[in-house]
């Protein structure tokens, strides 16, 4: 994984909806935090990345359990009481980003171990309101879109180690598989595949009979 993160898949399915107004909060250095009353349903990814906590004047270093483009959950005990609020910093590549954020939820030791998670807290990003927020929200986001290009990749490879290579491999015309949709440069993955004698087989567009059973089974 890029940035020192190692990363797996964790589906939460749907998006983030707002479900009511933006409230502001009160923070000791006169920064309003806007609480948004919210019920999460986006994909997260699993992955532990460095992280600093800034709050009450101190620094404390932490590892993320999650992430998305809203949060991320920081393992942490004992854990911040719920409302507070916070700076997260990343610091990928060695450039530092920080964001406000304020703790949704605390998992302390006892809970953690009922439900066999690592206690910690979850935290929600404000809304960015300076051009160093709007940077840490683009840093989060690159991390999660060099994983999702990964992901194809390190399925195949657990697969093949399992099974053993295949004579060839058929896929969707999605840049995430080949590069471009419309083939005008191979991407990482062909690449790879062809590097291990693996011939691609690409779907013309908008013929879903070139891969009938598979649509079939998934009834599309």
């Amino acid at each position: 994984m890029h940035d020192g993160a190692s990363a797996e898949r964790d589906i939460d399915i749907g998006e983030l909806k707002p479900h009511g107004p933006l409230l502001p909060s009160s923070n000791a250095d006169g920064n309003a935090v806007a609480k948004r009353v919210v019920r999460r349903r986006n994909d997260r990814v699993i992955m532990n990345l460095p992280v600093e906590i800034i709050t009450g004047g101190k620094k404390v270093r932490a590892v993320s359990q999650d992430l998305s483009p809203f949060g991320m959950f920081i393992r942490l005990s004992p854990p911040l009481d719920k409302g507070t609020v916070i700076q997260v910093v990343i610091s990928p590549n060695g450039q530092r980003h920080v964001i406000t954020g304020q703790v949704t939820h605390a998992l302390n030791e006892v809970e953690a171990r009922t439900l066999g998670r690592f206690p910690g807290i979850g935290v929600m990003f404000r809304e960015p309101m300076r051009p160093s927020e709007h940077a840490f929200l683009e840093a989060i986001n690159r991390l999660l879109e060099r994983h999702a290009q990964s992901r194809p990749q390190a399925d195949l490879r657990a697969l093949f180690c399992r099974w053993g290579l295949p004579d060839a491999l058929r896929m969707d015309r999605d840049a995430v598989f080949v590069g471009s949709c419309r083939l005008e440069w191979p991407g990482t993955l062909l690449l790879w595949l062809i590097g291990l004698g693996v011939q691609p087989i690409i779907n013309r567009a908008y013929r879903p009979t070139d891969n009938a059973i598979v649509e079939r089974n998934h009834q599309t």
